[in-house]
């Protein structure tokens, strides 16, 4: 992906000075594209040019997920690509909050916010978790902070409540299939 990317225009963004072998974002177009590795691997996967991306924690559970869609870059040949279902990003993003990563908390808080208004069945969705996610979906909750009085200033009220809505039924510890062994 980073090679079509790169190939189509897009640059990678700056490495962070902490770690000057991390590649993982890219800019195209005004938009940035971020390639994540799932967890578990031995070791970072490799972006381009000797660059390497982190694993993000709930990564393979999101590639288990993963579904085919065609992306167009530049009017070009429409090109598939895999990523996350709704729940698979709404799991790799509730894992990747609940770290508060420096510079990254509030972006990280609003995506997960709008990953959940998408839900529009939150009961049918919870049923293909797995025993364990809906923990990392509570761990989660306190780190979005719906009490905060500064989050409807980001996002408006009523995006807020119906976030709030899905992730407490998505939370349910009975929410997940008993059948599930994921």
């Amino acid at each position: 992906m980073a090679s079509l990317l790169v190939e189509r225009g897009a640059e990678v963004a700056e490495p962070p000075r902490s770690n000057p072998g991390l590649g993982y974002r890219f800019e195209f177009e005004g938009d940035t594209v971020e390639i994540l590795g799932p967890d578990g691997l031995r070791a970072d996967p490799k972006t381009i040019g000797g660059l390497t991306t982190f694993q993000a924690a709930g990564g393979s559970q999101a590639l288990r997920r993963a579904e085919a869609v065609f992306v167009s870059l530049d009017g070009g040949e429409p090109v598939a690509v895999r990523r996350p279902s709704l729940l698979g990003a709404i799991l790799i993003k509730a894992r990747v909050l609940v770290k508060k990563r420096e510079g990254k908390y509030q972006s990280d808080r609003q995506d997960l916010i709008r990953l959940l208004t998408y839900v529009d069945d939150p009961r049918a969705l919870a049923a293909d978790m797995s025993r364990k996610e809906p923990g990392w979906l509570r761990d989660a909750e306190g780190a979005l902070g719906f009490g905060d009085p500064g989050l409807p200033v980001l996002l408006p009220i009523g995006v807020v409540q119906r976030a709030q809505q899905v992730l407490q039924l998505l939370a349910q510890e009975s929410s997940y299939s008993e059948s599930s062994t994921k």
